[in-house]
């Protein structure tokens, strides 16, 4: 008998709580237009939510589109990749663990 291939069923699975229907480029960009109006260009990432909040208010953002973009910007995952990306710094180690604008 052959064994059924599980590469289907892994394929359509939902990306383990991450939010595969943003792109990173829309991200890196609120991301960037974010930190570019920041002190410093820079924030704390406990300060993320707050920001994305006023961030969809100022642009009219739909609800679902807040929330995702909030829980993707705050995102270890996410951090980790913009900063591979070049596109962000972030240091985890930091107690405040600051993001700010990479180059």
């Amino acid at each position: 008998a052959t064994k059924p291939t599980t590469t289907t069923k892994s394929a359509t699975k939902p990306g383990n709580g991450k939010a595969p229907e943003l792109d990173t480029d829309r991200a890196d960009a609120v991301m960037t237009e974010i930190l570019a109006d920041a002190k410093d260009n820079t924030i704390q990432r406990s300060a993320v939510s707050s920001v994305i909040v006023r961030y969809a208010l100022k642009n009219k953002l739909a609800t679902e589109d807040r929330e995702t973009l909030r829980k993707l910007l705050s995102s270890e995952d996410y951090l980790a990749e913009a900063v591979e990306r070049g596109v962000l710094t972030y240091d985890a180690t930091n107690k405040k663990q600051p993001i700010g604008l990479a180059g």
